[in-house]
């Protein structure tokens, strides 16, 4: 029998299964979770401390340490990395790809309420999970009547805050962006990661073109944060003129 004799044969059932699976397929549409970015989940805890100003070495000793300790100790960890600074530091915590990430941070939370008596008094500390959320996404777009190629150089020259590398101001404006946003030390970093806590990292860059550098400033932080971060920059970049760097 050749299959369209079968088809005709059984038509009815055929029918039958194709109704099912178009209703099939409209309540599966209605009803699957669905949003902007895929889900996504990052095998990865990071513990930020601040203690007040002690030295990069005690803090290395007495708080960054006795946190990395304990976390080792966590089922499915794969490994801890730190960094110890004046006042503060920031372990972070690489877990095995199938850990549950869930159950993985209240362990976390667990073995480091234990300790946390033994870390010097006033000590903070913030035990959070990299998620999709702590990453906003902040596109501008300029539009408008102008040609693309004029609206491309609008945006990059106008828009974007710039300097030509020809400038006699260029290699003072690479001094103010390594005080602004070059190191983990720096003034955007020590002011919304370290002192704030609303960032896992805050930079600034000046690229280093043939005609033109663009100045940016950027940081990672939660979406009901991204407001008072945006602010703080802003802050930031103008204190380079009241703040200027010293001669050290």
């Amino acid at each position: 029998m050749t299959l369209p004799a079968l088809a005709l044969r059984h038509a009815r059932v055929i029918a039958l299964v194709a109704v099912a699976l178009v209703v099939a397929g409209g309540l599966a549409a209605v009803s699957i979770p669905s949003s902007i970015y895929p889900p996504l989940q990052f095998p990865r805890i990071v513990v930020v401390a601040r203690a007040g100003t002690l030295p990069p070495p005690s803090m290395s000793l007495v708080v960054t340490r006795p946190i990395e300790q304990v976390i080792m100790a966590v089922p499915g960890i794969r490994r801890v990395r730190s960094k110890s600074l004046r006042g503060a530091a920031e372990i972070s915590a690489q877990f095995e790809p199938s850990t549950d990430m869930v159950v993985a941070l209240q362990m976390v939370q667990n073995r480091i309420a234990e300790i946390t008596g033994e870390l010097p008094a006033g000590t903070e500390l913030e035990v959070e999970r990299m998620t999709p959320e702590i990453f906003p996404v902040f596109i501008l777009s300029l539009t408008g009547a102008l040609p693309i190629a004029d609206l491309f150089d609008h945006a990059n020259y106008v828009v974007k805050p710039a300097i030509a590398r020809s400038d006699p101001r260029y290699y003072e404006a690479l001094v103010a962006n390594t005080v602004l946003g070059g190191g983990y030390s720096a003034r955007l970093n020590s002011e919304i990661r370290i002192k704030r806590g609303l960032s896992y990292g805050a930079r600034a860059s000046l690229a280093a073109r043939r005609t033109v550098g663009s100045v940016s400033a950027q940081a990672q932080t939660k979406n009901e944060s991204a407001a008072e971060v945006a602010g703080l920059i802003r802050g930031e970049m103008a204190g380079l003129a009241t703040r200027p760097p010293s001669p050290e």
